[in-house]
């Protein structure tokens, strides 16, 4: 019997694999994808979410479902989603997308000529490149669509984080028809902005909800994944590497480390904390590798640590691949990581990009936005440094993960 999940699923991959399959483009409806491929709405809303989880669309309750990027199959894979479209007798694209001139028409010409005001609220101006290049998309998607951003920073000229009073003064002196506030200054932004009532998307790198509505990276899953990849591969001792600061906290990877530990079978305790005064340095990593019961294997949580790993495997002799496995966090489009490192990525500059059409959308209806757009991280494979090398460590064991969802 034919699943016709399944056969939705890769009839709508294929779509994916279409030239005018554009980030930011919107399918119909679910009840109009279902009369298209005669199955009920139950079996596309499936399909729908499963393609979601794997990154290619974004669905946004009371607005509709957005491509995310194009599906870039294996060679079998899209001879397979050929053969399955060429069943379906559809005739083109556009039966699963509606037109382009309804799904991103410039919003500017649907609110009259008057170009609408936002202002980005954060700590963008002393923030790191990857923060900057969410900030670049943020300003080239407002300029495309012939709106004005303003930029008011949270923080004082000694970096330290203003009054609630001081931030809604400049807001009052900012006016805007509404915000989008970096997630992890929301509850001063929500100080300061009372009284101030406009629509607000907040985004960032969030680990759990804590303000919605919301567009930004989901990393709270990431470091159960990247150990039960190395627990896979046969590393028991994996440590995990993060930095924090009064602004970023870890307590919610932490407990996600340590959770993956318990649910692994792992015999490992040890999640290390840097701050981030202390990136550039490989002193607490060459402290943790040259340690008597060592890791065999690290999750780093940010790209920015890289530097203080490499700076302690050079200086330690260690052997990425054979004296240590590692899997690490980064952002596509701004990672330093050489090309062979084991990653996960995600598209910050997406999260940008997605954060000021949701505002937009807001703005444009009048209406709350329903839902949270959470960009999951995706594994990319590069020449692995999680496969055990030609001479493993003699303590090392072969373990097999148990799923944790």
């Amino acid at each position: 019997m034919v699943d016709r999940t399944e056969q939705v699923l890769d009839i709508l991959e294929h779509a994916l694999t279409d030239q005018w399959a554009t980030p930011g483009r919107r399918l119909r409806s679910e009840r109009d994808l279902a009369m298209v491929l005669d199955v009920g709405r139950r079996q596309v809303n499936e399909a729908l979410s499963q393609l979601a989880y794997r990154g290619l669309l974004s669905r946004t309750r009371g607005s509709g479902t957005y491509v995310v990027k194009r599906a870039e199959p294996s060679d079998a894979r899209a001879a397979r989603l050929r053969e399955v479209w060429e069943q379906s007798e559809l005739d083109n694209v556009d039966q699963i997308f509606l037109p382009t001139s309804q799904s991103a028409a410039p919003l500017s010409h649907r609110t009259g000529n008057a170009p609408l005001r936002l202002c980005l609220c954060g700590d963008w101006l002393d923030a790191s490149p990857i923060h900057h290049a969410a900030v670049e998309r943020m300003i080239a998607t407002v300029q495309h669509l012939g709106h004005a951003l303003s930029i008011v920073s949270v923080l004082d000229e000694s970096g330290r984080p203003l009054t609630a009073t001081t931030l809604r003064q400049r807001l009052r002196a900012n006016p805007a028809d509404g915000y989008l506030v970096v997630d992890r200054w929301g509850e001063l932004f929500s100080r300061a902005a009372e009284g101030i009532h406009r629509p607000t998307i907040f985004c960032g790198n969030i680990c759990g909800l804590r303000h919605e509505p919301a567009v930004g990276i989901c990393q709270y899953d990431v470091a159960p994944q990247a150990m039960r990849r190395l627990s896979e591969a046969g590393y028991s001792r994996i440590a995990m590497l993060g930095y924090h600061n009064p602004a970023n906290s870890m307590e919610a990877q932490q407990d996600a480390y340590e959770g993956a530990v318990d649910r692994l079978g792992l015999n490992y305790r040890r999640c290390e904390l840097i701050r981030l005064g202390d990136l550039r340095s490989g002193a607490i990593v060459r402290q943790l590798l040259e340690s008597k019961d060592r890791p065999d294997a690290i999750y780093l949580s940010d790209q920015f640590l890289a530097p203080a790993v490499i700076e302690a495997l050079e200086s330690t002799k260690l052997t990425l691949g054979r004296h240590l496995g590692l899997v690490c966090f980064t952002n596509r489009g701004v990672s330093d990581l050489p090309t062979t490192w084991s990653r996960y990525e995600v598209d910050i500059r997406l999260a940008g990009q997605l954060a000021v059409e949701a505002l937009l959308r807001t703005i444009e209806t009048g209406e709350e936005y329903a839902s949270n757009i959470l960009l999951q991280p995706r594994w990319h494979p590069r020449q692995s440094h999680i496969q055990p090398g030609t001479t493993p460590p003699p303590a090392r064991k072969a373990m097999t993960a148990s799923k944790s969802r």
